[in-house]
């Protein structure tokens, strides 16, 4: 579990008086608990949480055009088309369709 020991995050104490101390680090540095500003000794509360941020991006097709639906994990997920999504990347306009939706355009089958 090293991996757990180098997270970074504010550890709280409290004295008998009610007082909260704060101290930032990681697990591995931590070492005695610190003395309140009051001068007495403090014991240990716990930790605030750790904010993760992690993006998912899925790919999916609908009705011949490629698309991702894209969650931050705050709030609803975005839809947006691969070919928005890489204009934005890159700046390049590729418009991306699967194989049938093309042959049907090719056709003229399509809108």
């Amino acid at each position: 579990m090293s991996w757990l020991e180098d997270i970074e995050r504010v550890y709280e104490y409290a004295c008998p008086d009610g007082h909260i101390v704060g101290w930032e680090g990681a697990e591995k540095d931590r070492g005695p608990n610190p003395t309140c500003h009051c001068g007495k000794a403090t014991e240990y509360q716990g930790f605030s949480p750790v904010v993760v941020s992690t993006v998912t991006k899925v790919a999916y097709e609908q009705n011949g055009r490629l698309a991702y639906r894209i969650s931050s994990g705050k709030g609803e997920p975005t839809y947006m088309s691969r070919t928005r999504y890489e204009m934005n990347q890159t700046g390049k306009i590729n418009e991306h369709y699967t194989a049938d939706f093309k042959a049907a355009q090719k056709r003229g089958e399509t809108v």
